[in-house]
């Protein structure tokens, strides 16, 4: 995560990016399963622009409204701090579109249990946005208590970078409850650049949350230019 924002710093240094900007979150859910604390949610792009290196933070709140310290480990420091990350699932969030976001914490890295989440994300909203890509012949079939997502990715403008699908589920009130992605292949190497107009086939298997997931989507994404 860090490198990732190391990334947008370059970008901001470079005059390639506008500023950070606040980022709507318009669901999320959160449930202790298994020892582990998951959180599962959904933002959208209000703006104009696409954002680029959408983070998502997370406080842990306790009985009293304070928050839960975490214990982690990132490329600039370690040990507990008063709050969690992550990147949202897509790279690029396209004007007006939803990315998905997810993490599964140990509660074992929690000081105490939490009663309470609150969450905040931010961006950077992009100048110009050279690459687009679409899902096409998208079909999902029930595999045991899983799902199976196929279909088919296409680029169009520049060459898509680093190019991946997500698969989102969701319960009947249409609340995230999890995700997954899957990257490209080619030859038995990591799909480097998606050609603009080549359908490349995935394939990806979401878990069914023991039968918590009533509905599947897909979303395409690439890396920033």
């Amino acid at each position: 995560m860090r490198k990732i924002m190391l990334q947008a710093g370059l970008l901001l240094a470079f005059g390639l990016a506008q500023n950070e900007a606040r980022v709507e979150v318009v669901a999320h859910t959160w449930r202790i399963q298994d020892g582990f604390l998951k959180v599962a949610g959904e933002l959208r792009n209000p703006y104009r622009e696409a954002l680029c290196f959408v983070e998502v933070n997370f406080r842990y709140l306790d009985e009293k409204g304070q928050p839960i310290e975490v214990e982690r480990f990132t490329a600039r420091e370690a040990g507990w701090m008063p709050s969690d990350g992550v990147m949202a699932d897509r790279d690029v969030v396209p004007p007006g579109e939803t990315s998905s976001f997810y993490r599964s914490r140990d509660l074992t890295k929690l000081k105490t249990r939490p009663v309470q989440v609150e969450i905040r994300a931010y961006g950077l909203r992009l100048r110009s946005m050279p690459t687009t890509a679409a899902l096409s012949e998208v079909g999902v079939e029930k595999t045991g208590s899983n799902f199976r997502v196929r279909g088919f990715y296409t680029a169009s403008g520049q060459p898509a970078r680093n190019p991946s699908v997500v698969a989102v589920g969701y319960d009947a009130a249409g609340k995230p409850l999890i995700s997954s992605r899957v990257y490209f292949t080619q030859n038995g190497s990591a799909l480097r650049q998606a050609v603009p107009g080549q359908r490349y086939p995935f394939s990806l298997l979401l878990s069914g949350e023991t039968g918590a997931v009533q509905q599947v989507r897909a979303y395409p994404s690439w890396e920033c230019e």
